[in-house]
């Protein structure tokens, strides 16, 4: 989770919009209603502090065996560069198609 000056000064915020299943959004108001977090917002601010630093670590990953495929020390196996894999359950992943991009 990001560090700020411990000088009572909060962090600069931006307005996004999200579109939420309505799954999400329950396990958001439960964290709410139970007293964990006070808003919506901060729910969905503490579920990204524990998840970004996971997907950011998972992309470096994904760049790092996309590198390895391209100077040739995977056997021959290419990994396709608009995608990336993440393990959903010990030894199965799930693809997913990258988007926009340079």
């Amino acid at each position: 989770m990001p560090r700020y000056p411990n000088n009572g000064s909060k962090p600069p915020m931006s307005l996004i919009t999200v579109s939420l299943t309505k799954h999400y959004k329950e396990v958001l108001d439960t964290f709410v209603d139970k007293g964990v977090v006070p808003s919506r917002s901060a729910a969905v601010r503490l579920a990204l502090s524990y998840g970004l630093p996971y997907l950011q670590q998972m992309l470096l990953d994904q760049e790092i065996l996309i590198e390895y495929s391209r100077i040739g020390n995977m056997n021959n196996n290419r990994i396709p560069a608009d995608c990336i894999f993440v393990e959903m359950q010990f030894g199965k992943f799930q693809k997913y198609q990258m988007i926009g991009g340079d």
